[in-house]
């Protein structure tokens, strides 16, 4: 702990007792209108430091100090609740049950429930009142000024997705598009103000932070022409992924964050600890309950809820793979199967591997009971081996509950055949640069209830790491309406091999056949 977390901790430690003792006296004032009479006055200097050390010990057997403030939220309220309990309990049993002859130190029952109610508004407001300050810190972003590139179909729903989710930090300042029709229209408020030539002046006049390619279909002619127009202005260019594929080349990718990976490895470990205060199991993955209803009817268990999404999920999965009958597929990370019964299905020779034994045996008897031949192994996506080459490699919803993912990659590499293909599944959004221990409400919560990794993989960390393990032709593929992201990748046919997307010699990024 360091020294600043140390004294974090005294301050909020005290915080509390402030709150103890201005509820405990704030309930005799208000109870009796004023200052208690002699008898009650004396009585309650004589319990006040007792009371106070039993909430204290209330809240450190109760756990409420490993709580952190500034991700409260009502299961931590709960908590709070329940630590505050036992100490009105035991002065309420007093009131009732002490003899008369201890009448000092019997409280009216006004005051017993006017204590436990400071002492629980007071407690979880403290906690609430950091939280809201830490998140409208977070909030305080600085406004960004986007340029968008293309007037048309794509930027219209550009402007309109943009103006739904309410985005405070970004500022569209126009359009730039080469219609001269189009000039000076205002499009959902949003003017043309020029053509794509005349992007250096409207970077230079209206202090422009990034510009977005908002066109359905480019040339590799229309790139070169807007990145010659951009060349100079150094602002950032990004496209807005309205549909089915986009390609990241290397230029756009950013530093390995993993370059000293035991020293990163450590500081997730860490920061796992801090959020939930325990240390990190590596075996918790295999000590993972399953939900046996919801499991072994998955994808089709939640027709109200997932069902569609994974439904559609396996239909991106097997046209994205693009496989012949009779390949080979490696299913990593499988759970309880539904995605290898699937792919077997389609007429693939199927491996699922998992490290819960109990979703492994959902898996097979499901495959017995439909009739479809799956090998469904134990092995840890992260130290597996196996003594023969895939055709393919599936890693659906997996990759970010592992500590190194890194690891995960490059022995995927090491199974996969010459020139065949790693399929990911992430939950992301294309513009995510994660990369680590998430740090929101929910997966704090899943990490605490379940002891299992809950990351951030943002697409352009994946596809250098994809890169950086040996595989080639690195593709983000989005879906619409759905948060979940596909990357795709090939392993290089020989040693010498190397394709990338990027013609070095004219800037030109390439768009690629997705399914070559």
């Amino acid at each position: 702990m360091t020294r600043k977390e140390s004294q974090t901790k005294k301050i909020k430690f005290l915080v509390d007792l402030l709150v103890f003792l201005l509820s405990y006296f704030a309930a005799f004032f208000i109870s009796f209108e004023g200052i208690p009479d002699p008898l009650h006055l004396q009585g309650m200097f004589l319990l006040c430091p007792f009371v106070v050390l039993f909430r204290v010990l209330s809240f450190h057997v109760g756990s409420v100090y490993p709580i952190t403030w500034k991700f409260v939220s009502l299961k931590e309220a709960f908590t709070v609740v329940k630590a505050v309990f036992p100490v009105t309990a035991a002065l309420f049993l007093g009131r009732i049950f002490l003899p008369d002859q201890w009448v000092r130190l019997k409280f009216p029952l006004s005051i017993v429930f006017l204590e436990f109610l400071f002492v629980l508004v007071g407690s979880l407001s403290v906690r609430m009142a950091d939280r809201l300050a830490y998140e409208r810190a977070e909030k305080k972003v600085i406004q960004k000024k986007i340029l968008l590139i293309g007037a048309g179909v794509v930027g219209t729903e550009f402007v309109f997705d943009l103006k739904r989710k309410k985005y405070p930090e970004i500022e569209v300042i126009g359009f730039a598009d080469d219609d001269p029709g189009k000039l000076n229209q205002e499009i959902l408020g949003i003017r043309v103000l020029g053509n794509i030539a005349q992007i250096p002046t409207f970077v230079k006049n209206r202090r422009v932070d990034e510009a977005v390619i908002t066109i359905g279909y480019l040339s590799p002619k229309d790139i070169a022409r807007i990145i010659d127009a951009l060349r100079g202005t150094k602002i950032k260019l990004t496209y807005f992924h309205r549909s089915f594929e986009l390609l990241y080349d290397e230029t756009c990718l950013p530093p390995d964050p993993q370059e000293n990976l035991e020293t990163v490895v450590e500081e997730q470990l860490q920061l796992f600890k801090k959020l939930t205060g325990r240390d990190y199991d590596p075996t918790a993955e295999s000590r993972y309950p399953v939900n046996h209803p919801f499991e072994v009817h998955k994808p089709f268990s939640d027709p109200e809820g997932l069902s569609g999404d994974l439904v559609i999920a396996t239909g991106t999965m097997i046209k994205l793979l693009h496989l012949p009958p009779g390949a080979s597929v490696l299913d990593l990370g499988c759970g309880c199967g539904w995605t290898s019964i699937m792919l077997a299905r389609c007429g693939f020779q199927v491996t699922g591997a998992d490290v819960n034994d109990a979703s492994l045996e959902i898996g097979r008897s499901n495959a017995e009971k439909i009739g479809v031949p799956v090998t469904f192994v134990k092995a840890d996506s992260q130290s597996f081996s196996f003594d023969r080459p895939f055709d393919a490699i599936v890693i659906f919803d997996t990759l970010h509950h592992c500590l190194r993912e890194r690891s995960v990659l490059s022995r995927a590499a090491s199974v996969l055949r010459p020139g065949g293909k790693i399929l990911l599944c992430e939950p992301a959004y294309p513009d995510d640069d994660r990369a680590g221990v998430l740090t929101h409400e929910a997966a704090i919560q899943a990490m605490q209830k379940f002891g299992t990794l809950e990351k951030g993989l943002g697409p352009k960390y994946l596809i250098r790491l994809l890169y950086d393990c040996g595989f080639e032709r690195g593709s983000l593929i989005t879906t619409p309406g759905h948060y979940h992201v596909w990357f795709m990748a090939r392993k290089p046919r020989t040693k010498n091999e190397i394709v990338r997307s990027i013609d070095y010699s004219s800037d030109l990024a390439r768009t690629r056949d997705l399914y070559d």
